[in-house]
């Protein structure tokens, strides 16, 4: 059963095929359908940046630092890395509903999973800022418009303070990282924008694409996720986590919190009422919060051996 809706509106990427009648088809379809899914993302997805092309190597493709990598695999039944494993990063897995060959990588840096089954096809990019985006292709109105992403062990789904999503980790000394899902883009054939929303059913992230009759396909629908190594991060044991929430509110939960932790106290004063409330929804499930600054500041509940 799904547990948490977040109602705030976003779009669904939607990328668009009514090319049939431009004169376009012909030509279409005596090009290779990797490079074609490349560019059909690059003149409908909004501007997000430059595509890097990484390096090729035993079957990933690997983008960026040491410290903070990108790795995408061609084999379709392996995750998407984020970040460093050393440093808490996180995989994504490509979602449930497609049934997809191994991708392969066009000109552009792209690496697209084509369909086997007719149904949807994938396509990820590794953007110029690290980011990494994540694209489903619904050929048509009896595709699939819902996609279900699971990760890897030990994440946690939480949400923002502006009511996003973020994936958590904690990292083998204690700090968290957390790659943070970007507002998603949509796009179909005339370029309208179509709806899309995100639930979290269980440890598994959904996107739900509402279409009308007006919508051109395919649909082409985005996550978009940005991996953050935390500066600092500060875990509070139930003690302290029911000291927070019985503060009365969030100025006294501050001022509480200023002593627990000092660096906090700039954050407190622009995220008092969300963390005042996080605090108290642990505190009445017999839970713990966390705090971690990636951008921006995260508050979580976790139970484990630290929340005693």
């Amino acid at each position: 059963m799904r547990t948490r809706t977040y109602a705030r509106p976003v779009t669904a990427g939607v990328i668009a095929a009514a090319l049939v009648g431009s004169g376009f088809t012909g030509a279409m379809a005596a090009e290779d359908p990797t490079e074609t899914t490349a560019q059909l993302i690059a003149d409908v997805a909004p501007n997000q940046g430059q595509v890097i092309a990484g390096t090729q190597q035993g079957g990933e493709i690997t983008t960026g630092s040491a410290d903070s990598l990108a790795v995408v695999p061609l084999d379709a039944s392996q995750p998407i890395a984020l970040g460093a494993p050393q440093n808490g990063g996180v995989q994504v897995h490509l979602p449930e509903e497609v049934s997809v060959a191994d991708g392969k990588v066009a000109s552009d840096g792209t690496v697209v999973y084509e369909a086997t089954d007719g149904g949807a096809d994938a396509a990820v990019q590794v953007l110029h800022d690290g980011s990494v985006r994540v694209q489903t292709i619904t050929p048509d109105a009896s595709g699939p418009h819902e996609f279900t992403y699971t990760f890897g062990a030990g994440a946690q789904l939480v949400e923002t303070a502006d009511g996003g999503v973020a994936l958590v980790t904690e990292t083998s000394d204690g700090n968290f990282s957390a790659a943070v899902l970007e507002d998603a883009w949509a796009r179909d054939a005339s370029g309208a924008e179509v709806a899309s929303h995100y639930e979290i059913d269980g440890d598994a992230l959904v996107q739900v694409i509402e279409p009308t009759s007006e919508t051109a396909y395919p649909v082409v629908a985005d996550p978009k996720w940005k991996w953050y190594a935390a500066a600092w991060s500060a875990k509070f044991n139930r003690s302290e986590t029911r000291q927070l929430a019985t503060a009365g509110g969030a100025g006294a939960m501050c001022g509480a919190l200023g002593k627990m932790a000092p660096t906090l106290a700039v954050i407190c004063g622009v995220y008092g009422g969300y963390i005042f409330s996080q605090a108290s929804i642990a505190n009445g499930n017999k839970a713990c919060i966390a705090i971690t600054a990636t951008p921006p500041p995260l508050v979580f509940r976790y139970k484990d051996n630290d929340c005693v």
